[in-house]
């Protein structure tokens, strides 16, 4: 890791939601990083499952984010609300379901992230990152409202409890991404199979846990059907 310069400090840091396979490392990186902005939800915790706020520590994870976020000074902006925010000239992120108050599941509330790219040549690239919505959050936020996309970050790791036939349906990727499967491997090659069958080729990095090289998207990738 580089040291730390004021010239190195990352602009922006999105957070998804609070599991701690999302955020338990960002104080680090934070920390070693430095960080302009932190976009954040923080939850109702008076909503939230009882197995988040004791087993899960989920708030413990969450404030650990903030209190670091706000001792080297980083501003925090709250998304309580769907917004796009301009990253470049020719760059947008898109948050969405912002509004879900859905708590039954901490994971309905996940945000998702539309990054578009307009080239020179005006061509559009659309990258949604779903991380861990699942089928409540794709009704709620409607696939329609999404549309076609380049490249889809499938929910929930590749798990079948989110990336509907609907919401597949509508955005129509390219390219499909799974990092993780509950059971491992096996869900997520039912979501390949849905993927298919909007013609979208899959990817899945992980299958082979034994070359490192082979869980970036696309070149080498052993897996990809």
């Amino acid at each position: 890791f580089p040291t730390r310069r004021s010239s190195d400090l990352i602009d922006k840091v999105f957070v998804t939601h609070s599991h701690s396979d999302h955020i338990e490392g960002l104080p680090y990186l934070l920390d070693k990083f430095g960080c302009k902005e932190l976009y954040i939800k923080t939850p109702n915790w008076s909503r939230m499952p009882a197995i988040e706020l004791g087993e899960w520590k989920t708030k413990q994870y969450h404030e650990a984010v903030i209190n670091k976020a706000n001792s080297i000074g980083a501003k925090i902006i709250e998304l309580n609300s769907d917004r796009t925010i301009n990253l470049t000239d020719r760059t947008t992120l898109r948050v969405v379901n912002a509004g879900n108050n859905d708590y039954s599941n901490y994971n309905n509330i996940s945000l998702g992230f539309l990054f578009e790219f307009r080239a020179v040549n005006n061509t559009k690239r659309r990258y949604f990152i779903q991380a861990d919505m699942s089928y409540q959050s794709e009704n709620f936020v409607g696939g329609q409202n999404i549309g076609k996309v380049d490249i889809l970050k499938l929910g929930h790791h590749g798990n079948t409890n989110s990336s509907s036939e609907i919401w597949l349906n509508y955005l129509k990727p390219s390219y499909s991404v799974a990092t993780l499967g509950y059971p491992l491997g096996t869900q997520v090659k039912l979501n390949a199979m849905r993927c298919k069958f909007v013609s979208s080729k899959v990817f899945l990095p992980n299958d082979n846990p034994n070359r490192s090289e082979e869980r970036r998207v696309g070149k080498e990738c052993p897996r990809c059907v």
